[in-house]
């Protein structure tokens, strides 16, 4: 069985207000048809060819219907299934959060999903039975753990889009950032860029980069002692923030 690959969104009007719209939680609906290939999320996550099983609808909570809660809803959109064009999993996550954005992990194996009402990021385990996911973490307000320090990391090639939202979010929180430290995806010496941000002793370094750039100021930073926390978008490596 494929691994599941497809999300789609039910979505609100109100503006980002929270930290992880800024980590590249930005392609949170694909369109799949049983005929036609996948619509890749990310340059970074390789491409499923032909029928896949299953769709993730991150839905919203609304009161006086059901449970009232944001859930997390598996359809089976296999036409060889018994269960062809059924919801075969529905799993609420305990409030209303105005469900909005989703994204899949580089290597499929985890779906983040988040809302505009609240600062939590809920994290779905897809790979232990893809038909159905379970809630693995929810992560809340990074500001309450102590984080009031951010430092970004971005590619200097990338645009300026992410950074300005990230930006944006921080500043709805009454938060700059600490420094916006630009890569060269293809560079070999990360020392200066290392040393900026252990510079300016952010709480929390958040990438919007490729993977391997990533790894080398992460490595750098930990060997040089910095005690701090490491953020990063779900097609840019998660796994690697985890295991490094």
């Amino acid at each position: 069985m494929k691994s599941p690959t497809s999300t789609t969104r039910m979505s609100a009007t109100r503006l980002l207000r929270a930290l992880h719209f800024a980590l590249g939680l930005s392609c949170a609906m694909t369109a799949v048809n049983a005929a036609a290939d996948e619509t890749c999320l990310s340059p970074y996550m390789a491409k499923i060819v032909g029928q896949e099983d299953f769709i993730y609808v991150w839905t919203l909570g609304v009161a006086g219907l059901g449970d009232e809660q944001d859930k997390l809803v598996t359809v089976d959109v296999n036409p060889a299934s018994k269960a062809y064009g059924t919801v075969i999993a529905s799993l609420s996550v305990g409030g209303r959060n105005e469900a909005h954005h989703s994204d899949l992990t580089d290597d499929r194996s985890m779906l983040w999903a988040a809302g505009l009402d609240t600062n939590k990021i809920f994290i779905f385990d897809l790979k232990t039975d893809p038909a159905k996911p379970r809630l693995k973490k929810t992560i809340g307000d990074l500001s309450k753990n102590g984080i009031k320090r951010f430092a970004m990391v971005v590619l200097s090639d990338a645009g300026t889009a992410n950074p300005k939202m990230m930006e944006s979010v921080l500043a709805s929180y009454g938060l700059k950032p600490a420094a916006s430290v630009p890569l060269d995806r293809n560079a070999t010496d990360f020392t200066p860029a290392i040393n900026t941000l252990l510079g300016v002793n952010p709480d929390a370094v958040v990438f919007i980069t490729n993977g391997k750039p990533m790894v080398k100021v992460i490595q750098g930073m930990k060997a040089k002692g910095y005690p701090g926390q490491f953020v990063t978008s779900s097609f840019a490596g998660v796994k690697v923030v985890e295991e490094l």
